[in-house]
């Protein structure tokens, strides 16, 4: 099972306070229900950058978003998850 966090909250989860809010809470809910948490909507490496340190490690990347944008975030997900490519 898990909780989904909708991406109406990650748009604006840097910069305003009542999405931090709610995100963290919703991390924090399914830490304690020992659940999978997923972000929706992850466009940026601040957004990434904000779920990892809270704790959401799973995120869904919107279509809209090119494939370089893509691949940084995934690449970002992956490092600071400790997952590295093999050299």
């Amino acid at each position: 099972m898990s909780l989904k966090i909708d991406q109406s909250f990650m748009s604006e989860c840097t910069h305003d306070l009542n999405d931090q809010t709610i995100i963290k809470t919703i991390i924090l809910m399914a830490q304690l229900l020992k659940l999978q948490v997923i972000a929706e909507g992850v466009e940026t490496n601040d957004q990434v950058t904000f779920l990892l340190r809270h704790g959401c490690v799973e995120v869904f990347l919107p279509l809209s978003i090119s494939t370089s944008d893509q691949f940084h975030i995934i690449t970002r997900v992956l490092i600071l998850n400790g997952v590295e490519g093999s050299e």
